[in-house]
């Protein structure tokens, strides 16, 4: 019987799919899983712009105190010598005098101070009176007075006489530094006691005012 049955088995032939049968309730969702692992970093990305620039700061401050004075250096090294100046001009000092007329009753006197030359006068017949002097160097009146001279003399000088009282006249001489002999003459005018004035820029005499320059003593001048 069981042969017959397998027998009959095999001659049977399957039949067509049926259709899919409708899909079933949906489950309750399973538990999360576990993180994945981090992603590798990304590239990058580009700078931005520049932001504009912020507002200045606020107003300097004042200036705080002066620090102390720092140590003094080492003393600098000497400078080298200037050159030597030019010579001062020499300061020429004299004085002479003498008595007018040989009567001792009026003297005479010469000076020479710092390159200026004077001529004066006092009585003496009756004790000493102040001395009347007369510059000798004014340009206007006293032409070509050298201004280097450097000693001085006064004398008399016998002259043709004129209405003065007097048949002499004063010689002022001078030397200057480089040997040169000026002379220059005033003219003595009388008066009750010696002399009451001199004239030496040609008021009464016109050889009196001007400087001439006279022969000047050299080497080899004859022996006296």
């Amino acid at each position: 019987m069981a042969d017959e049955d397998v027998a009959h088995g095999d001659e049977c032939q399957l039949g067509a799919t049926g259709p899919t049968g409708a899909t079933g309730p949906q489950d309750e969702p399973g538990a999360t899983g576990p993180t994945g692992p981090a992603g590798a970093t990304g590239a990058t990305g580009a700078t931005g712009a520049t932001g504009a620039t912020g507002p200045s700061g606020g107003a300097t401050g004042p200036t705080g105190p002066t620090g102390p004075t720092g140590t003094q250096g080492e003393p600098g090294t000497p400078g080298a010598t200037g050159a030597t100046g030019a010579t001062g001009a020499t300061a020429c000092n004299d004085v002479d005098a003498y008595n007018f007329n040989d009567e001792a009753e009026s003297q005479i006197k010469g000076v020479l101070n710092n390159g200026v030359t004077s001529v004066g006068f006092r009585n003496t017949r009756n004790g000493f009176t102040p001395y009347t002097w007369y510059n000798l160097t004014d340009p206007v009146v006293h032409p070509d007075y050298p201004t280097n001279a450097c000693s001085v003399s006064v004398a008399d000088v016998d002259a043709e006489p004129l209405d003065t009282g007097f048949s002499t006249l004063i010689s002022i001489q001078v030397l200057t530094t480089t040997g040169e002999v000026w002379e220059t003459l005033c003219s003595p005018l009388a008066g009750s006691q010696g002399l009451s004035a001199l004239d030496c820029h040609g008021g009464t005499d016109p050889r009196t005012g001007p400087w001439v320059q006279r022969t000047n003593p050299t080497p080899g001048d004859s022996p006296g």
